[in-house]
Order: C-alpha cells, then sequence, then structure tokens
C-alpha cells in the first residue's frame, strides 16, 4: 500500500513540477483571464483522473489516492472556476471509469466538492502561505478519516495510520514544491528585469558616453593605463579610440614640460618626489575630485588648453580602483583672456602716458612717486624731486598758437627724458606747462647737478621765444627737494618742498634752480 501511495506521490510531484513550467502561473486567481482558469481547471482534473489509474484499492469499489490534491492547486492557481472544472471532470472520470455509481464513488464526489470551495475559501481569507496550506491539507485529512470510517469501519484502524501520513506528506510536499517554484519564477522574473534594466542603462550610458561631442571623457586604472576614450575625446585630441586604449596617459597627451614643472611644485609641497602619472591625480587622491587647466597635445603636434576634472573611482569598499576625467576645450577662452590681458595692459600703459608728450602722466607720476617713497623709507636712503615748467609759457602760446605750445611741449619732454641717464629716473608731465622728476637714491647736492644740466640743455636747444622778457629763447625755471622719508611724514611733503623751491626760483628771476633750504 504504502508502496504504491509513494508512487502516487510521485506522479503528483512530477506533474506539479511540469504543470508550473507550463504555464508559469502565480495565485492570482482574481486577476488571471478566463482562458487561463479553464486551462488550469482542466489539466489538474485531467492529471486528477491519471492518478486514479495508480491508486490503492482497499476493496472492490474503495480505493484511495492523492486526487484531491490536485483539486487544492487548482483552487490555489485559478480560484473557484479552476477548482469546480476539476471536480467535475475528477467525478465524471471517477463515475465512468472506474465502478459508475456506488457509495464510494457518491463519497469521493462529495469529498471533491467539499475540497474545492473550502479550499478556495481559504485561500481568499487566509493571507499566509502556510497557514492557508496546512488549512487545506486539514480539510484532506478530515474527510479521508470520515470516508474511511464510513465506507470501511472494520478496516479504518489498519488503513488511517499508513493513509493519513501520506495524504499530510503529499499536501506538505505540493505546498512546498508550488512555493519552490514561485520563488524560482520570482527571482528569474527579477533577474531579466535586471538586466533588461542593466542594458538599458547600458545604452543610454554608451549614447550619453558618445553623445558629448564637446567634451574628452578618458577613463583610467589606477596606474593610468586608459580603458575608456569617448568619441568626444577623439574629436578633441585627433586620437582614435583604438589608439590610445590601453596606452599610458601622461606621456601621450601631456605637454612634457608641463607635466615636469607641475611635479616639482608637488615635489616640493609633499617633500617627496611626485611623478608620472600621480602628478594628474595627486589631489583626487585625497578629495572627490579636481580641477585644473592643462595644454594638451593634439595628434597632428599642435596644443589646446582643456579645463580637466579629474574624479577618483571608488569600489563599495572605498577603495580607488580608478580615475575618470571630463575635460573641455578652452583654447578660444584663454586666447580670449590673453587678447584682453593684453588689451588692458596696452590700456593701462596707455592711462599711464600723456597723449601730447608721450612721456609719463601726472597719474604714473603719483603711483611711481609713492613706490619710491615707500623704497626709500624701508632703506632709509634719500629721495629727491625735480620740479620745473616753462617760462612764460602762456605768452609762448599767445605768440605761437596753440600748436606751437604743443611743439614745445614735446621738445621740453623730450629733452628731459634724454637728460636722465639712469634707469629708476622717472619724468613726468605734471600737468600744463609743469613736469616732474623723480630721482632715487640721488642727495640733494646730485638732484641739484641733473636739475641744472636739464636747464642748460632746454636753453641750448634755442626754442625761439619772442615773448619771454628774460630770454629770446624758451626757459625753465626749476625747484628741487630731497628728503629721507620715515615713518611720520608722506611724500606731499616732499612736492610741497619742491613747489616752493620752484616757485623761489620764480621769484628770482626765472631761468635758474633753487633747492628747498
Amino acid at each position: 500500500m504504502i508502496q504504491t501511495l509513494l508512487s502516487n506521490l510521485a506522479l503528483l510531484t512530477t506533474f506539479l513540477f511540469f504543470s508550473s513550467r507550463l504555464f508559469k502561473l502565480q495565485p492570482t486567481a482574481r486577476s488571471s483571464s478566463l482562458s487561463n482558469k479553464v486551462k488550469v481547471g482542466v489539466l489538474h482534473g485531467l492529471f486528477g483522473v491519471v492518478l486514479m489509474y495508480f491508486s490503492v484499492s482497499v476493496s472492490p469499489q474503495t480505493f484511495f489516492d492523492f486526487r484531491n490534491n490536485t483539486i487544492v492547486v487548482s483552487a490555489y492557481f485559478g480560484g473557484l472556476y479552476s477548482s469546480l472544472i476539476t471536480t467535475l471532470i475528477i467525478s465524471i472520470g471517477r463515475l465512468l471509469l472506474f465502478g459508475g455509481i456506488n457509495p464510494s464513488s457518491l463519497m469521493g464526489t462529495f469529498n471533491a466538492l467539499v475540497v474545492s470551495f473550502v479550499s478556495v475559501l481559504i485561500f481568499r481569507k487566509v493571507t499566509h502561505y502556510w497557514k492557508a496550506w496546512l488549512g487545506s491539507i486539514s480539510l484532506n485529512m478530515l474527510l479521508a478519516i470520515s470516508s474511511v470510517t464510513i465506507l470501511l469501519p472494520a478496516q479504518s484502524a489498519e488503513i488511517l495510520p499508513c493513509y493519513l501520513p501520506m495524504v499530510l506528506a503529499s499536501g506538505l510536499l505540493a505546498a512546498y514544491l508550488i512555493r519552490f517554484l514561485e520563488k524560482s519564477d520570482q527571482l528569474l522574473v527579477t533577474v531579466e528585469q535586471n538586466e533588461q534594466r542593466y542594458r538599458s542603462l547600458f545604452t543610454l550610458y554608451d549614447t550619453l558616453l558618445h553623445a558629448a561631442q564637446d567634451v574628452a571623457i578618458i577613463a583610467t586604472d589606477t596606474k593610468g593605463i586608459i580603458h575608456l576614450y569617448n568619441t568626444g575625446a577623439q574629436r578633441l585630441f585627433g586620437y582614435q579610440a583604438e589608439e590610445l586604449i590601453g596606452k599610458h596617459t601622461p606621456y601621450v597627451l601631456h605637454l612634457p614640460s608641463e607635466i615636469q614643472e607641475y611635479s616639482e611644485q608637488l615635489s616640493r609641497l609633499h617633500k617627496r618626489p611626485i611623478e608620472g602619472f600621480e602628478v594628474l591625480v595627486d589631489f583626487s587622491q585625497h578629495s572627490d575630485s579636481q580641477q585644473k587647466e592643462w595644454t594638451y597635445v593634439r595628434k597632428d603636434g599642435s596644443h589646446l588648453h582643456v579645463n580637466m576634472i579629474v574624479s577618483s573611482i571608488k569600489d563599495q569598499d572605498h577603495q580607488i580602483t580608478g580615475y575618470l576625467g571630463i575635460g573641455t576645450d578652452i583654447t578660444e577662452k584663454k586666447q580670449a583672456e590673453e587678447k584682453l590681458l593684453e588689451a588692458n595692459r596696452i590700456l593701462h600703459q596707455l592711462s599711464m602716458i600723456d597723449g601730447l608728450t608721450e612721456i609719463a602722466n601726472r597719474r604714473s607720476f603719483e603711483e611711481n612717486l609713492e613706490r619710491e617713497w615707500k623704497r626709500a623709507e624701508r632703506s632709509s636712503e634719500a629721495l629727491s624731486l625735480i620740479m620745473f615748467d616753462i617760462d612764460y609759457f602762456k605768452l609762448y602760446n599767445d605768440t605761437y598758437g596753440h600748436l606751437g605750445g604743443d611743439f614745445c611741449l614735446k621738445r621740453v619732454a623730450s629733452i628731459a627724458q634724454k637728460s636722465l641717464y639712469r634707469k629708476p629716473d622717472f619724468v613726468a608731465r605734471y600737468g600744463g606747462e609743469e613736469f616732474g622728476i623723480i630721482l632715487p637714491q640721488t642727495n640733494g647736492q646730485d638732484a641739484f647737478l641733473i636739475a641744472e644740466r636739464i636747464r642748460e640743455a632746454v636753453e641750448a636747444e634755442a626754442i625761439q621765444h619772442k615773448g619771454s622778457s628774460i630770454k629770446s629763447v624758451v626757459t625753465i625755471s626749476v625747484g628741487v627737494a630731497t628728503m629721507i622719508p620715515y615713518p611720520q611724514m608722506d611724500k606731499e611733503s616732499l612736492i610741497s618742498k619742491a613747489d616752493k623751491a620752484l616757485y623761489q626760483a620764480k621769484q628770482e628771476g626765472r631761468n635758474q634752480v633753487r633747492s628747498f633750504t
């Protein structure tokens, strides 16, 4: 008996496996289509008939098998429609193929209907999987006890101890197998979904990577070997991906002299040698990313400026596994910046030059005097200042006109410029016909001699001046002042003293040099 029941159980197990593989059904009795429910009901009903051919016969009209388990499974997968179809097929098969109408067949049909309706109710009301299955298995065992007791009261003590454990075992095995196959299906679905998602992500990643036509994306391992090189990088640097994959990035794309220069800077900073690829990723090893402008070398040998952001790639343990560089061409921007700087430099120079005489203007004079004053203060050295103007210049303008006056100013400025032999000496147009000369590291006596030399040079130039009351040529009056700056003083005091000396020279007859005493 046990051997036959085991065969019946093996058939049930085999059927459950193949039916689940055939339909891959989930317990969706409320949402499954009607055609699926019919298929489930028919398949399980036919298998229930097959199980009766391998049943255990205990009398001419009574035999035992696990057909009710197929009804439970049908109720689980397809709900009421499926279980009723399964019950109907099994009941008709029992009546037509196995002895017709008799107490045993009627009892079997009754039990099948009870299992059908109650199992559906249990699976609808009980949400916990194992509790629901244990309820259905318990129902099968109760019906088995009642059937054996009613049909074979004399043999019940002998049959039930063997049959009930097999009913329990067949139910638990069916529940476990279905649960296992469901989880396998769910896992397979999850894997397929993940695979599809990863395919989509890879497609998106590949599309984004190569759609970035104006952005170079380069990935390397920890040693700097290139293993990713996008279309933007190919366009930017002129190398195809197959030419650079597997190559060492610093020695292919970078300007060697720039790498060497930055290497020396980092080595001094870290107080250890920083060389090769480490030069490019030094800061990104200690932070999330670093940004720096580099000069790159294209395949054709031309240079371009690139703003490169280098980020470290880390694994789950936060260990660096490589580096990702994202670069944009800033060559035009750099060129525009250089042109702007040059334009600003020229504008600055122009703003410091007197437009007429082409020597320094008053603004430049004041900045230079401030600078030399602070330097003399630090070194406790003498600083001299010469202030001079053209005698009777208003009369010169009245006589020769403004064009003549402009010519005179230019000639005097040129003479003063040529009379200075040292590089630090500085001459500027202070305003109108007045000029100033700054003489760093010059004592009063030497400053007086320089002033006299300039006065004589202007007079010797013999620029005709009919309006002058002292000479028939252009002359100048000169004031000289010398100081050793100290913190309590300012440069205005030096200008004031030179102006007073100039005023004295004018008061005493012009065309002469006077020093402030």
